[in-house]
């Protein structure tokens, strides 16, 4: 650049090109390493006035001087030296390669020496290097003036710093020459007039010396009407004095300082920053964090308050136990990543680990895990379930951790699948050492289980950070940095007040006003993001438009290789072409380069606005040559076949899809990802309806369906599309297709059928084909065996009973895992039909064994789900929230809803035990409320079941009257025993004598509080007979509470209850023993209500005493 622009490689000279090429590397040069956007090369390459097509020939450009200086660069490598950068490209090359770079580095080296020899010796290297003016061919170039102008300053401070270092070293005569050459070139210039008046006299010149001082005073007073400033007067004192030994202050003693300008250009190359002392202990991990915070890049925009807060919960953290999660939740475009970013790198003293949800359709379950596991240790991870995955992740934190913290950063978590949440919520539940997850999501697209899991993990939550729009102030300096300007006031408030703060929106203005100029805002805005988007692609060559608009078809994340590999997705381009096309989605911002991840979309909205440019046939067609590539190549990725060839799914392409859309289901539903399972099943059922598979194998395509439902928690659904396929088996008159077709495969705490429905003719079938299906087929038997259990479920125990004791005896001999949890499942269900209290903990504990054992997460948390119930039963409060804690831990998607409920449930009974009942009243009635209005099938029998026990618990189930007749017009067998107590209560004897006695009770999940609640009916209505049964039945369970069978509804202790009982019976003694065993019980649960109850009832009993009653 010092001279001609000229460029050589291993002693040849480069033919850069016409004129504007030599000025698109001269304005790269220019910029001194830093990026220089495709907007300012349009503007300045064209003086203002470019082409329609300004950014194709840019283009052109480009690729012409990369194959010129790298001629050896292999085909679809990345270049190395004029690199893409959004907004633009860039030069990466060390300064001894460029001559400019170089000659402003060893004027600083000298400077910096401090030591004359070495000083002269670099000057007379950097002297060497100048050829001629800078930029000689663009000198008179707008652009270039600023940087001619300081080589041309840093010139003439080498020839000053070299007068004062040879005068230094007794030879004056080596520096005289450059000294009068810039004085001739800026006659004005006091500083080397002095130096050069100072050399002179070294040199025994000084005549000469008074010369050049008059010579220059002259021309300051007659050009510019000034008296000679400090330097030129102490120079000529100097020279008047024989003292020319210490030259002028600014040109001497000064070797270790660079000029302001060449300071600034230095930094742009970058200098490590200083490193953080250690610390250690938790207050010293917390003053840590603080110190981080402090040493924040001043680059970053506003968000003052969201860090801050961020800080709080990183010092909090650090100096705790276990892990915390702090959620930052905003809208597109808001600048999540962009915080997290930020904070990323500003913990990275601390150990931190980065992961992103997929946003390319058909990745596998857990992705962002694997994806992360695999970049930290370099080869995929061991693990196929969430529980083995999370434990990689887990010690994948204990390798980063530093300074006693560990920090995972999960961006879009709003679109992670259901493993990849299972694993968050493992992993935050049981870490024991500080770990700080740092999640985003779309607070406008929150997914069913991220709610869930929000709530689920709100005791861990750290904070939970909204993300608005940025300050007046930073949206400003947004629009400033990218728009390149300054801009008029009345600019900044239109686009300021169009974008309302919102980051992608302001950035994309600011690139706007880049391009197009600061008259964009009179022309009208752009009302949102996306057409502001649209805006900028209009201005990209129509080539590169096509190749990034198919690319979007693979997702936000761009597979290079795909795309080469797809000709639908090449377009009919050569190698060099698309990577061409691809580097100008880079440069102009669209696309970013990551060294991890490879290309991306800059932004999930600027992927959008391209994909939406692709009709859906052309679309289809894509994905089908996407298919046909996987097929080929990647037969592995079988999440990826089943996306593409459901997209793709036609009457032509159907028999092809079939098996990749069977095998993404089934291995779905194994790891987890059961929303994807219910698609893909979803899409089987198409493919057969389009002509591919057998009427057969479509009924089994319905069975797994109705599982992937099941497990997904829509009960409702999976019960009608069982009901659809068993129809379809009928009518293809296939007996044991039929019975698999009635297979029903659910991990469940209560019962899965509705309570008011006739399951009559269901029972009736189901022991028909148990009578006749193959009896060697011993895991159907056990299929139909569970099933007709469960439909039996609640009132038909008698039937219902033998089917699960011989489905459980026939799952131990087979030895199936998941089997045998299920028939573990129906054993539980049945826990009171065995009248001993420890049979519901042995169930529990068998469960959670062998779900352990197998690999069985959703087991594994319904094993708990059991042994919190029973530990609720025991009273034994502490041991049940654990269960809780750990069934949340493992928790599959679908169980999340009755997870959350039965958390929630577990809270107002606490509230219950410890007498808080009008806060427990408003617990169970929103709950119940909210479960009625989803729609489950016993929603208001549950409801009316809750409330009203709760209101008998209090003394008075009278205002749950009305509820209960309406439900009893339509079956009174439902609320019986309810609606006695409502109406004694109510005052209504007459009408609760009216059904009384009450049938016997089948020992289902509520026959323990039914039977509680008879006993204490019986014993108001003075019914011996019913009073002797029941307080027979209630006899084993004494010293626990009265509850359900799955521990969400109690009642109060059950000796409370035989205590009532044996007063009504006249039996004092008994009363009492029930009462102490009662207060025992009370006491240790902390529950005053039930304890003042047993201490007035002793009174009575001794008032009957005294009475001699």
């Amino acid at each position: 650049m010092l001279g001609e622009v000229r460029a050589h490689l291993d002693g040849r000279r480069l033919d850069l090109g016409g004129p504007r090429q030599r000025a698109v590397l001269a304005l790269l040069v220019a910029a001194n390493g830093a990026v220089v956007p495709t907007d300012r090369f349009v503007e300045d390459l064209w003086a203002g006035e470019p082409p329609p097509r300004a950014i194709g020939a840019l283009q052109a450009y480009v690729s012409h001087l990369r194959r010129v200086l790298e001629p050896d660069r292999g085909p679809r490598r990345p270049a190395r030296v004029l690199v893409s950068a959004a907004p633009g490209y860039r030069l990466d090359l060390p300064a001894e390669a460029v001559d400019a770079w170089h000659y402003v580095a060893l004027v600083a080296g000298a400077r910096e020496s401090g030591e004359p020899e070495r000083a002269l010796a670099l000057l007379a290297d950097a002297r060497a290097l100048w050829a001629g003016p800078p930029y000689a061919a663009s000198a008179d170039q707008p652009w270039a003036g600023a940087e001619v102008d300081r080589l041309i300053a840093t010139r003439a401070s080498a020839a000053e710093l070299a007068g004062a270092a040879a005068i230094a070293v007794g030879r004056p005569d080596d520096a005289l020459a450059d000294l009068e050459a810039v004085l001739r070139g800026d006659p004005l210039r006091e500083r080397t007039a002095a130096v050069l008046a100072r050399t002179l006299a070294a040199a025994g010149r000084q005549g000469d010396a008074l010369a050049v001082v008059r010579a220059t005073r002259d021309r300051l007073v007659d050009e510019l009407g000034v008296d000679p400033g400090a330097d030129l007067r102490a120079a000529e004192s100097a020279v008047l004095a024989g003292d020319v030994g210490s030259p002028c202050a600014r040109a001497t003693g000064e070797f270790g300082r660079l000029d302001a300008a060449n300071a600034t250009v230095a930094a742009t190359r970058g200098t490590p920053p200083p490193r953080e002392a250690d610390a250690t202990g938790d207050d010293a991990r917390g003053e840590a964090a603080n110190a981080t915070f402090a040493a924040a890049g001043a680059g970053f925009l506003g968000r003052a308050g969201e860090r801050a807060r961020l800080h709080r919960a990183v010092r909090a953290t650090a100096g705790g136990r276990g892990a915390a999660v702090l959620w930052v939740e905003g809208a597109a475009g808001s600048g999540k990543s962009a915080l997290l970013e930020q904070v990323a790198g500003e913990l990275a003293g601390f150990g931190v680990l980065r992961a992103q949800c997929s946003e390319v359709d058909g990745a596998p379950p857990g992705w962002a895990w694997r994806d992360l596991l695999t970049r930290h240790t370099g080869a995929p991870p061991a693990a196929r379930d969430a529980f083995t995955l999370t434990g990689e992740l887990a010690a994948a934190l204990d390798a980063v951790r530093a300074d006693g913290l560990a920090v995972l950063v999960a961006e879009d978590v709003h679109r992670a699948d259901g493993e990849t949440l299972q694993v968050l919520r493992h992993l935050v539940t049981t870490s024991t050492d500080p770990v700080l997850v740092l999640a985003s999501f779309r607070d406008d697209e929150v997914s069913e289980d991220l709610a869930r899991t929000l709530a689920l993990l709100a005791g861990r939550t750290a904070d939970r950070v909204h993300l608005g729009g940025l300050d007046e102030v930073s949206a400003r300096t947004l629009l400033r940095r990218v728009a390149g300007r300054e801009l008029p006031e009345n600019i900044w408030r239109a686009l300021v007040e169009r974008a309302a703060g919102h980051a992608l929106f302001l950035g994309q203005l600011g690139r706007l006003v880049a391009s197009e100029g600061v008259e964009v805002a009179a022309r009208g805005v752009p009302a949102g993001v996306r057409e502001l988007i649209d805006r900028r692609v209009e201005r990209l060559p129509a080539r590169a438009v096509a190749t990034l608009t198919r690319a979007a078809v693979l997702g936000r994340d761009v597979d290079v290789d795909l795309l080469l590999a797809v000709d639908p997705l090449r377009g009919g381009l050569d190698d060099d072409d698309l990577l061409d096309d691809l580097d100008t989605g880079v440069v102009a911002g669209l696309l970013v380069e990551r060294p991890d991840t490879g290309l991306r979309f800059a932004h999930a909205l600027i992927r959008d606005t391209f994909a939406e440019r692709t009709p859906p046939l052309r679309r289809a067609r894509m994905h089908l040559a996407l298919l046909d590539v996987l097929e080929r190549e990647h037969p592995d990725r079988v999440h990826a076949l089943a996306h593409h060839a459901e997209v793709a799914l036609s009457a032509a392409t159907a028999a092809r899809a079939l098996p990749h859309l069977r095998a993404g289901a089934r291995d779905a539903r194994e790891a987890g990802a059961v929303d994807d399972a219910v698609r893909w099943w979803r899409a089987v059922l198409r493919a057969h309806d389009l002509g591919a598979g057998t009427p057969e194998s479509r009924v089994d395509a319905q069975g797994e369906l109705v599982g992937a439902l099941a497990a997904s928690g829509d009960l409702l659904a999976a019960r009608a599309e069982r009901a659809r396929a068993v129809a379809a088996a009928q009518a293809l008159g296939d007996l044991a297709l039929e019975a698999r077709a009635w297979r029903w495969d659910v991990t469940t705490l209560w019962s899965t059928r509705p309570s008011d429905e006739d399951n009559g003719p269901a029972v009736a079938r189901l022991q028909e084909l148990l009578a006749t299906v193959d009896p060697a087929d011993r895991a159907l038997r056990v299929d139909l065996l569970l099933a007709l259990a469960h439909e039996c479920e609640p009132w038909l125990l008698e039937t219902g009973r033998p089917a699960a004791v011989e489905a459980l005896a026939i799952a131990r001999e087979i030895g199936d895992a998941r089997l045998l949890c299920r028939a573990l499942n129906v054993e539980y269900l049945h826990t009171f039909a065995v009248p001993d209290p420890d049979h519901h903990r042995r169930t529990g504990e068998e469960m959670l064994a062998l779900a352990a054992r197998a690999g069985l997460p959703e087991h594994r948390s319904l094993a708990h789900l059991v042994l919190s119930a029973e530990a609720v039963g025991r009273g034994a409060l502490d041991e049940a929230r654990r269960h809780l804690d750990d069934a949340a831990a493992v928790a599959t998607g679908g169980q999340l809803p009755v997870l959350l409920l039965s958390v929630a449930l577990f809270e107002a009974t606490l509230d219950l035990v410890a007498g808080s009942t009008e806060a427990a009243w408003a617990a169970f009635d929103d709950l119940t409320t909210r479960l009625a209005a989803t729609g489950d099938p016993n929603g208001r029998v549950i409801r009316a079941w809750a409330m009203t026990t709760l209101a008998a618990a209090g003394g008075d189930a009278s205002p749950m009257l009305g509820e209960l007749e309406e439900i009893a017009a339509r079956d009174p067998a439902l609320v019986a025993v309810l609606l006695v107590h409502a109406r004694l209560d109510a005052g209504q004897e007459e009408r609760a004598r009216s059904g009384w006695p009450l049938p016997p009770l089948p020992r289902e999940g509520t026959w323990l509080l039914e039977t509680a609640l008879q006993c204490l009916a019986a014993a108001r209505l003075g019914d011996e007979e019913v009073l002797r049964r029941t307080r027979a039945d209630l006899a084993p369970w004494r010293g626990r509470l009265v509850h359900t069978v799955n521990g969400q509804l109690v009642l109060a202790p059950v000796d409370l209850v035989l205590a009532r009982a044996a007063i009504a019976a006249g039996e004092p003694r008994a009363a009492a023993a029930a009462l102490d065993r009662a207060a025992d019980l009370a006491r240790r649960i902390g529950a005053p209500r039930w304890l003042a109850e047993t201490a007035a009832l002793h009174g009575d009993l001794q008032a009957v005493y005294k009475s001699g009653r």
